[in-house]
């Protein structure tokens, strides 16, 4: 009986591929897109790789050469993905060091990966966003996580609710052809709590976390104010056919309507979704017209979200009006909506940046390059055919 289920103990062999990213297949072969963000004429100040988990993108941030990684390079990991996801992250960052220095001898220390690998943000609870943070913390890296996390897995309703959490991602699992893996609930305690408004220093100064609830009661967003990029975690996804929607469940709406103001008052250019992937976007309507197109299908579908979404923890319940964010995003920020900075570079490799699922424009959506709407946006833009440069 137990040889039945060996697959989901058994060592998995990955396997990286230079091609642009792809969610659906076995989850042995790590596709990835990558974005490289940095001062026009400067050397990258960071660059993005969006790789397949299990069931979710991951994104991986890579700053330039570090002396106390022994010449590599940092790196911050946004969201820690399902159980089997740390294994995918460190197959890979063993593939980046050794493409770094290919020539290195025998004799040179070994450089661990908690050294390359600073920090691990989970931004919420649900199976996809922090169960390998068991992982993480074993190998001695730090993992981050919202204040409240516990509350939504917690006593007999939390524990219910996280054996349906995983069992609907094993449903995203098997829609995406993945083998199937283990999942489980992380039950330890975060090395740092996520509080908003605070940045993710001392590694990583230029992130900045922000609480947006309505998913969950305790969910978070990072944004990077001067290269504009927001990392929206499940805030929004994107479908099959290229449509922006709410996130299923919608634990809290009134909530969530407060999210998307607090997120409307920021310059997006670049975002990043867990289901999703790298959105240019100015190239789907702005971000004004994203949120709009949400907020919209979010009223249409009320119903429908509100059976799908239907929660049996407790963590609802303690949630108030009075837990909800300062609703000034920039005082939160500390700063002025006019403070933006518009001479970045953004250069999209291994086939460029998804719009949406990679699919044409759809409801909610404009064609390539149309008009945004009150979102500072760069200039101009241009593109060849193995990569888009905008400026």
């Amino acid at each position: 009986m137990l040889r039945r289920f060996a697959f989901l103990f058994s060592k998995r062999s990955f396997v990286c591929r230079d091609s642009p990213l792809s969610m659906k297949g076995n989850g042995l072969e790590i596709s990835r897109d990558e974005l490289s963000v940095g001062r026009a004429g400067q050397t990258p100040l960071l660059t993005l790789y969006a790789l397949p988990g299990y069931v979710s993108t991951l994104f991986l941030c890579k700053y330039n050469t570090d002396k106390d990684c022994g010449g590599g390079s940092r790196w911050l990991l946004l969201d820690t993905g399902c159980f089997g996801d740390a294994h995918r992250v460190k197959f890979f960052l063993e593939h980046m060091r050794q493409k770094e220095r290919p020539h290195s001898g025998p004799d040179e220390a070994p450089v661990s990966l908690s050294s390359q690998l600073r920090l691990v943000v989970s931004t919420h609870t649900h199976p996809d966003h922090s169960q390998a943070a068991h992982h993480f913390q074993k190998w001695n890296i730090p993992v981050a996580m919202p204040r409240n996390y516990s509350d939504l897995y917690s006593g007999f309703r939390g524990q219910t609710q996280a054996w349906i959490d995983c069992v609907l991602a094993q449903v995203v699992a098997f829609r995406l052809g993945r083998v199937p893996e283990l999942l489980r609930t992380f039950r330890g305690t975060p090395d740092r709590m996520l509080v908003d408004g605070e940045s993710l220093s001392p590694h990583f100064p230029d992130w900045t976390v922000l609480h947006i609830p309505g998913h969950t009661t305790h969910m978070c967003a990072l944004y990077h104010r001067d290269a504009r990029i927001l990392y929206a975690s499940d805030m929004l996804i994107v479908t099959g056919s290229g449509s922006f929607w709410p996130p299923v469940p919608l634990d809290i709406r009134y909530a969530y309507q407060h999210s998307v103001d607090r997120l409307r008052q920021i310059p997006v250019r670049i975002l990043l979704l867990a289901h999703g992937g790298i959105i240019d976007v100015d190239q789907v309507g702005g971000w004004n017209r994203i949120l709009d197109a949400v907020l919209e299908r979010s009223n249409k579908s009320s119903w429908l979200l509100n059976v799908l979404g239907a929660s049996v923890s407790t963590a609802n319940d303690k949630f108030t009006p009075e837990h909800l964010p300062n609703p000034n995003v920039f005082e939160v920020l500390n700063g002025t909506p006019g403070e933006v900075v518009t001479d970045y570079v953004y250069s999209y490799n291994s086939g460029g940046p998804q719009n949406g699922s990679g699919s044409g424009t759809n409801d909610g959506r404009s064609p390539s390059g149309s008009g945004t709407s009150d979102v500072r946006s760069p200039s101009g833009s241009g593109s060849s055919n193995s990569s888009r440069w905008l400026h």
